[in-house]
């Protein structure tokens, strides 16, 4: 039996999955050579898709969740905010084909002076136990530099950048 996190971790895995499926599948004559004549990006085209879970979908989760989780956790919160499931058109777009690193990030900054909503404000959203509750906290310090709060340290330069807008 797999914990809800692992079960959590798995579906966006998966999700993951899927959006590079849907990427390949929307470019099917994309070269790899294309990719790199565009910076690293991909065209998705305009069109139609499912945004959300379905009421059955999150009440599964919920269920998982509430019969794995750590005290305090809130399990239907988690989950409500990806409901209604419901089709939405999407203009078509250019993506990364990799997430944006941490040195590809500095390097952005360091050539246009980029400032970042949780610089500006010095705070930024950070998933975190506090009061005996995990959720998500406005932080103190949190930024791209410091993701978890003005203590910590950015991971090393080939991780994802964090705390970015």
């Amino acid at each position: 039996m797999i914990s809800m996190k692992q079960y959590f971790n798995q579906s966006i895995v998966v999700s993951c999955c899927a959006v590079t499926m849907l990427l390949a599948c929307t470019q099917p004559t994309l070269q790899s050579d294309d990719s790199q004549r565009n910076g690293g990006m991909v065209h998705v085209p305009a069109g139609w898709f499912w945004r959300g879970l379905s009421e059955e979908t999150m009440y599964r989760f919920v269920a998982a969740c509430i019969q794995e989780r750590d005290a305090g956790e809130d399990c239907a919160g988690w989950f409500r905010v990806a409901t209604p499931r419901n089709q939405v058109w999407l203009d078509a777009f250019w993506i990364d084909r990799l997430e944006v690193s941490n040195a590809d990030f500095r390097q952005f900054v360091q050539a246009t002076g980029h400032v970042t909503d949780a610089e500006r404000e010095n705070k930024g959203a950070v998933r975190r136990e506090q009061d005996g509750t995990w959720g998500w906290f406005m932080v103190d310090g949190a930024n791209w530099r410091s993701p978890q709060g003005a203590d910590s340290h950015m991971e090393a330069g080939n991780h994802p950048v964090l705390q970015v807008s």
